[in-house]
């Protein structure tokens, strides 16, 4: 694979992994608004 090939996978697996742990926190606080006052 090219270089470019690679950093081009790395993207999508970075913003991969931010989207799901982003989507994890939104449904966690869903069920967890009233537990702390920390975001």
């Amino acid at each position: 694979m090219t270089p470019f090939g690679w950093m081009i996978l790395a993207f999508a697996l970075l913003m991969a992994g931010v989207c799901g742990f982003t989507y994890v926190q939104i449904l966690r606080n869903d069920h967890q608004q009233h537990r702390n006052g920390s975001s």
